[in-house]
């Protein structure tokens, strides 16, 4: 699929991760890409899907956290 635009969301642990791609899944029309976690356990969420659909899903989590979010 051709994405028009990504998301990024950085949290603190894999539990985290799962919840706040859970939340971004259920918000917006956008597909996870992948997942990469780095030394201390920050865990990087990438989505993808239009621009509309991507700030969306990226604001829902920025205003209403699930979890601590960097």
């Amino acid at each position: 699929m051709a994405y028009g635009a990504y998301g990024l969301v950085e949290v603190v642990g894999e539990a985290h991760a799962v919840l706040v791609t859970d939340r971004m899944l259920k918000t917006a029309e956008v597909e996870y890409v992948t997942q990469d976690t780095k030394c201390g356990g920050h865990a990087l969420v990438f989505i993808g899907g239009s621009v509309s659909a991507v700030t969306a899903a990226v604001e829902s989590v920025k205003n209403d956290p699930p979890c601590p979010v960097e």
